[in-house]
């Protein structure tokens, strides 16, 4: 979008200072400073640095209460240069001992103590977001599925080794890599979550077993891993666990799962020779080479307990490249029975044990209980939606400040300064005097929102200071970190 190849990541955003000193302490701290530094000043640097003349740097207009954090990089940079031999710069004389070294031990001290006191409560490292914390904290934040989140965060760069920890805040590093892939996530989840375009047609895959040219090929196949599973009137009795790998998935019955979201899948099964309730379970899994499959993860398990043929449901979220099977399990093998059915000269024609007879498998989706989803009204508030368009009841510019503030405050966990919210909300007033859409516009600081130390580290807030939630809205990012 033009809107997001526009916007500039500023990626020295500073951390947000946590607390301040006392106007009294500052006062006294800063007189102190003052009076050291006096002397280096008048006799080293004033004749350079009283104005913009011979220099970019004018000290006359630099305050010495280091609680303001202009006036802090000021000095950090000053006790910098000074210290390595720089300044004063050559041929100028060097200052005597005398007057430089109280004057560095004067501004060190206090440089020490204003980054302290900044700190407030913080003693420790800021810590970021694990990549498990993040996935949860962007789908409470945005309201989409924890499983697209999921996606989101396996795209972060893994956390350096801490013994098997990922949460030594020491140890965690933030480098190009990670300010990339977090704006990459960001785009994502902003394209998932501000979904305004047509709803996804719901579509229903259902494969008859008893019609499959693929399993009829199969049940009289005289090779390898064929002649394992049987007609049986409408359905096709499985004995083994192992077949469901290249037999019933929906892979090997041409479907292909069209997008990522959540899906229904419907199995129709019964018992099959069984003297005990048996178990039909569904796995999901990713495509393999050929008809085979791995079916990694176990979606539903079910008891079937008599002759009745049952329609079974489970819920799951499936994405491009995932397969969906049906498989059995706890059926008795007939005693003495040391048969290798998958051998070529083998069959379970008259194989005795027990077995499941499966007679479909349907999977629906992607499934939306409403259209646009909530994400979308969580990020709008109360605009209201007309032809796949927000209505507007004001000036663009304001509306994005009010969703900015709103967004904001659950994603640092924290009210924002106004300041804050100006400083995210203006970077879309250039796009909208561009003649940028409102929604592309509006993309631009909350992108920034969620790339933001602010949202990516831990930082402590008092529990007076979290956001209230309105009814209907999403909670404040980190209600829910695991």
């Amino acid at each position: 979008m033009a809107g997001r190849e526009r916007m500039r990541f500023r990626a020295c955003c500073g951390l947000v200072r946590m607390a301040t000193a006392a106007a009294s302490l500052w006062a006294c701290g800063a007189l102190a400073f003052e009076a050291e530094m006096r002397p280096l000043l008048d006799s080293s640097c004033m004749a350079c640095h009283s104005n913009l003349v011979l220099s970019s740097l004018d000290l006359t207009q630099t305050g010495f209460d280091l609680s303001d954090p202009a006036a802090f990089r000021v000095w950090e940079r000053v006790y910098d240069r000074v210290r390595r031999g720089e300044m004063p710069p050559a041929p100028m004389p060097a200052p005597p001992g005398e007057v430089l070294e109280p004057a560095l031990g004067a501004l060190k001290e206090t440089l020490i103590e204003a980054n302290l006191a900044a700190r407030g409560p913080q003693r420790t490292p800021l810590r970021r977001l694990t990549r498990l914390e993040y996935r949860y904290t962007l789908a409470d934040l945005l309201q989409i599925d924890v499983e697209h989140a999921a996606g989101l965060a396996e795209g972060l760069p893994a956390e350096a080794d801490s013994g098997g920890f990922d949460t030594v805040a020491a140890s965690q590093g933030i480098s190009a890599l990670h300010v990339r892939k977090y704006l990459d996530a960001a785009d994502r989840a902003l394209d998932l979550a501000l979904n305004l375009g047509p709803r996804p047609e719901t579509q229903t895959f259902k494969v008859e077993y008893a019609e499959s040219g693929y399993l009829n090929f199969m049940h009289d196949g005289e090779f390898l891993g064929a002649g394992v599973t049987m007609k049986v009137g409408d359905a096709v009795a499985t004995f083994f666990d192992s077949a469901s790998t290249y037999m019933f998935h929906t892979d090997t019955e041409g479907y292909s799962v069209p997008a990522a979201g959540r899906y229904k899948v419907t199995v129709e099964a019964r018992p099959y020779q069984a003297t005990s309730p048996v178990t039909l379970t569904v796995f999901k899994g990713k495509e393999g080479v050929a008809a085979a499959a791995a079916l990694t993860e176990l979606i539903g398990s079910f008891d079937l307990v008599d002759d009745e043929m049952r329609a079974l449901e489970v819920a799951t979220f499936l994405r491009p490249g995932d397969v969906v099977s049906p498989s059995v399990a706890d059926l008795k093998k007939p005693e003495g029975d040391y048969v290798n059915y998958y051998a070529p000269e083998n069959n379970v024609r008259d194989y005795k044990g027990e077995g499941i007879a499966i007679r479909s498998l349907a999977v629906e989706g992607p499934l939306h209980d409403a259209w646009p989803p909530p994400s979308t009204f969580g990020l709008l508030g109360d605009l209201a939606i007309e032809n796949g368009l927000p209505v507007l009841t004001k000036e663009p510019y304001a509306h994005i400040q009010d969703i900015v503030a709103d967004f904001a405050a659950r994603a640092f966990r924290r009210p924002p300064s106004a300041e804050e919210v100006e400083a995210y909300a203006s970077l879309a007033q250039s796009l909208l005097e561009e003649g940028e859409s409102f929604l592309n516009a509006l993309r631009v600081p909350l992108r920034a929102v969620l790339s933001s130390p602010s949202f990516l580290f831990h930082a402590r807030s008092s529990r007076s200071e979290l956001p209230t939630r309105p009814p209907g809205r999403a909670p404040a990012a980190g209600a829910r970190f695991l």
